[in-house]
């Protein structure tokens, strides 16, 4: 509520709410992952190995990048039919504008790109191998689960149960591959695809071509 009152007065003269989400999601990278990874690392004997972020097994490469492709085709293959449901359009895109430019699509992307890498440092990595060492592997996973469904909670019933799903499967592949980049790449597809079909499918919703003129 805090966060949200903040954005509304420091946007208070935007007609619409596409400045309040860039900013909340860059915000979002720094407060759910620069933050908490420079307060992790300050912990003697921590390092980026722990995390995720610098994994130790190269020859998981590979396996990491058939996960993060298959899973990823199949998020497409499900936001693609799941995107022209009345109910999604309801909710996204979460932007509410009638006309889209190229550059409102790209700032869009990325913008949704940093927030769920933050967000996938915090989970996956702080929140999960972070603290497995420590508690153990299935109460790290329970963790994580818990805290990741109730993040879910503002965004509906649906949202929220298919978090417990989804929470479980990333927290397994993150053990397997001792990576976080197969979460952060499955969410991100998960995330953009289903952007970018809801834009599609929204009928109130227009993407403005630019034609250079002749």
């Amino acid at each position: 509520k805090v966060f949200e009152k903040f954005c509304s007065t420091l946007f208070r003269n935007s007609n619409s709410n596409f400045e309040k989400i860039m900013f909340g999601r860059y915000f979002g990278f720094v407060v759910l992952g620069i933050l908490p990874l420079i307060i992790f690392l300050l912990i003697p004997g921590t390092s980026l190995n722990e995390i995720g972020l610098l994994p130790n097994a190269s020859d998981k490469t590979l396996q990491s990048t058939y996960w993060t492709f298959g899973l990823g085709l199949i998020a497409i293959l499900v936001n693609y039919y799941n995107s022209r449901d009345p109910v999604n359009l309801t909710k996204y895109p979460q932007v509410r504008k009638a006309q889209w430019t190229l550059k409102d699509i790209l700032l869009n992307i990325f913008s949704w790109t940093f927030y769920l890498i933050g967000y996938e440092v915090l989970f996956r990595g702080i929140l999960f191998l972070g603290i497995e060492p420590i508690i153990g592997l299935w109460p790290a996973i329970s963790f994580n689960v818990i805290v990741y469904s109730l993040a879910h909670l503002p965004k509906g019933k649906v949202e929220t149960i298919g978090a417990i799903f989804l929470g479980f499967l990333l927290c397994y592949l993150t053990k397997l591959t001792g990576t976080i980049y197969v979460a952060i790449g499955v969410h991100v597809v998960l995330a953009l695809s289903n952007f970018l079909f809801s834009l599609k499918h929204h009928p109130t919703m227009t993407i403005l071509i630019k034609r250079s003129e002749s």
